[in-house]
């Protein structure tokens, strides 16, 4: 569990020893708050932080939404580079003021039982486990594909 601007996160995933908490405070923005994920990725020894919105939300666009996220890893983030996916759980307790606008935006990031959809939970998992094979299988050399598997490709 990790606070840090009011919010709570967990570590959901983390690759190759990219998980660091003092460069992770260092970097937190106040931006991030509205995110439902962070990834942090790390380059030339410089973490980058991107949010990420759960897919039903309102705010989330294919770049933005988490199911995005693999393939953000893959086409932003330096080949087999380290990094770790934060998911925000909860909230620091705040004045009345600030849980108020808080509950107003959680009104409109749920559905009218207050819960998630189904299968979100198992969304997430899923999309955790391809972002874990993604980064392993990038360790991996890359096998040469024949001419003839590729699609539209004429015989001679």
């Amino acid at each position: 569990m990790i606070q840090i601007g009011g919010k709570i996160y967990e570590l959901l995933h983390e690759n190759r020893n990219g998980w660091n908490a003092d460069a992770f405070k260092d970097r937190y923005s106040e931006v991030l708050e509205r995110y439902d994920f962070i990834i942090g990725d790390w380059g030339y020894n410089q973490l980058r932080l991107k949010g990420f919105f759960r897919d039903n939300h309102m705010k989330a666009t294919k770049d933005s939404a988490f199911s995005g996220m693999t393939d953000y890893i893959n086409e932003y983030c330096n080949f087999g580079c380290a990094f770790f996916v934060l998911e925000k759980t909860g909230s620091v307790k705040r004045s009345p003021e600030e849980e108020a606008n808080e509950e107003e935006e959680a009104l409109l990031n749920t559905d009218a039982d207050g819960l998630l959809p189904e299968g979100d939970d198992s969304l997430i998992s899923a999309i955790v486990a391809g972002v874990a094979a993604a980064a392993a299988s990038s360790a991996a050399p890359i096998a040469a594909v024949p001419p003839s598997r590729i699609q539209g490709h004429a015989r001679a």
